[in-house]
């Protein structure tokens, strides 16, 4: 061991929080509403008056086309599969080539690929 002393902070103990970092954090983000009107300033989300379409305001405003929405985080969803399937499933993923690395690769493959058919179905 070097001759420098490390601190340790005890169980239970948290480090010093520049008060001022979660302002900055949170300064950052958007609700989707805001975001909308941050993007077209002519949809007000919380105005009575109707909206009258014109050619510079997008028709279908999606959650996922929103400006804050970024494609480099992921969220995390709890799934209830049968026992069978998960069994195939770990079985597909310590068998299978390259492609599938994980589990959780396979079934984000399908989803994503099963989202996008049935998205195209709806609004085409």
């Amino acid at each position: 061991m070097s001759g420098e002393k490390r601190s340790r902070l005890g169980p239970g103990t948290k480090p010093p929080i520049d008060p001022g970092a979660l302002d900055k954090f949170a300064a950052g983000a958007l609700t989707v509403p805001e975001a909308i009107e941050e993007t077209s300033p002519e949809i007000s989300i919380n105005s009575e008056e109707p909206r009258t379409p014109t050619s510079s305001i997008p028709l279908n405003v999606y959650p996922w086309d929103a400006p804050h929405v970024r494609t480099d985080v992921k969220k995390q969803v709890l799934l209830r599969i049968s026992e069978p399937l998960y069994l195939k499933l770990a079985w597909l993923a310590q068998k299978s080539p390259s492609k599938y690395t994980s589990m959780n690769q396979i079934i984000s493959d399908g989803t994503e690929q099963l989202v996008e058919e049935e998205l195209q179905k709806l609004i085409g």
